[in-house]
C-alpha cells in the first residue's frame, strides 16, 4: 500500500503551480531577487528552491528577508544541504544537524518545508542518513525530506527504510526533454527513463533540476560542440527542431514546449532558474500549454536513445 505523500499535502503545494523557482539568489542585487519572487508568487508560484551552499549562505539570507516582509506562508522552501566541500562529500548526521541549524538561522524560520541532501556520501550508511532526516522531521524542523543525485541502489535502500518508518520522501535528479551526453558537473546525475517509470509507479515525487536543459531550446546559433555544451548532440538538435515545430502550432517558443512536456509527466516538479522577467513569464506560461497526446508521443519518440545516450546506470 502506498503511503501518503506529505509533500503534496502542503497547502502552498496544493494551491500553486508545479513550477519551482530556483536560481543563484545572493549572487545578484537583492532587489532583483525580491522582484522575481514577487512576480512568481503573484502568478501562483509557491515553490522556491535554494541551498545552504549558495553564495556562501547569502541566498538563504536574501530569501529570509523576502519572507519576513511578505509572509512566511507565501511559499514552500526547498533547501538543499550537505553539498561536497572541496570535492569531498559529507552527509554525516552531525553535518545534517549543523547545516539545518545554519539554514534556519539564515532563513529566519523555525522550519524548512523540504530538506534535500544535495549529494550522496557513500561513506555514510544509508540507515544513518535516514535516521538523521527522520529525527529532523520529528523535531518539526523539516516538514518533508529527500535526497538528490543518489545512485539508484542506495536510493532504493533509502526509500525502503523511510517508508517502513511511515515517511514518503522526495527525490531530485536532472530531468529535461533534452538528454545530456555527459555529466553536467561531477556527481550530478541525469535520471534514466527506466528510473522515472519506477518512481512514477511508486508515486515518488521527483524534483527535476536543469528542467530547461540550461537554455538549450533557446539557442540556435552555430552549435558549439559537445565539449562546450553537454546538450549539443544530434538527438537534441532534432528535439529542438521538433519543439520549434510544435511550438508554432501553439504560438509559443520551443523553451515553453520543452517545459510543457515535462509538466505532462506525473509527480514531476520542474525547477527553473530564470534570470529575467521574460524567462520567468515563459516558464509560467508553460503551465497553460496543453500538448496533445500525439505531440507528447512525438517528443517521447524523438527523445529515445539513438543519437545520444543517458549517463546514469
Amino acid at each position: 500500500m502506498l503511503l501518503p505523500t506529505p509533500w503534496t499535502d502542503l497547502p502552498v503545494v496544493v494551491e500553486g503551480s508545479r513550477v519551482v523557482l530556483g536560481g543563484r539568489f545572493g549572487e545578484e542585487p537583492e532587489q532583483s531577487t525580491h522582484h522575481r519572487l514577487d512576480r512568481f508568487t503573484g502568478a501562483a508560484g509557491r515553490l522556491v528552491d535554494t541551498a545552504h551552499s549558495y553564495a556562501d549562505g547569502e541566498a538563504e539570507r536574501v530569501l529570509g528577508r523576502w519572507m519576513r516582509s511578505r509572509g512566511r506562508d507565501r511559499i514552500a522552501v526547498i533547501d538543499k544541504i550537505c553539498h561536497p566541500r572541496v570535492g569531498l562529500p559529507d552527509a554525516r548526521p552531525a553535518t545534517i544537524r549543523t547545516e539545518i541549524d545554519e539554514s534556519l538561522r539564515r532563513l529566519g524560520s523555525d522550519h524548512i518545508d523540504l530538506v534535500m541532501l544535495h549529494r550522496d556520501d557513500p561513506a555514510v550508511p544509508v540507515d544513518d542518513v535516514a535516521d538523521a532526516l527522520i529525527a529532523e522531521l520529528e523535531r518539526g524542523r523539516a516538514r518533508c525530506f529527500g535526497v538528490s543525485n543518489w545512485p539508484f541502489p542506495r536510493l532504493r535502500r533509502f526509500l525502503d527504510i523511510t517508508r517502513a518508518a511511515g515517511h514518503s520522501p522526495v527525490v531530485s535528479y536532472q530531468r529535461s526533454l533534452a538528454v545530456p551526453a555527459n555529466e553536467i558537473w561531477p556527481g550530478a546525475l541525469t535520471i534514466t527513463d527506466s528510473w522515472v517509470a519506477e518512481l512514477t509507479a511508486e508515486r515518488v515525487p521527483l524534483l527535476a533540476w536543469a528542467a530547461q536543459a540550461r537554455g538549450w531550446f533557446s539557442r540556435f546559433a552555430v552549435d558549439d560542440g559537445p565539449a562546450a555544451d553537454p546538450f549539443a548532440t544530434a538527438r537534441n538538435r532534432q528535439l529542438r527542431d521538433l519543439a520549434v515545430e510544435i511550438g508554432l502550432s501553439h504560438g509559443v517558443p520551443a523553451t515553453i514546449v520543452a517545459l510543457a512536456w515535462l509538466l505532462r509527466q506525473q509527480d514531476v516538479w520542474p525547477i527553473v532558474g530564470p534570470a529575467t522577467d521574460i524567462e520567468l513569464a515563459e516558464s509560467l506560461e508553460a503551465t497553460g500549454v496543453a500538448l496533445s497526446a500525439d505531440e507528447v508521443a512525438a517528443l517521447d519518440r524523438a527523445r529515445e536513445p539513438g543519437a545520444g545516450h543517458e549517463i546514469c546506470q
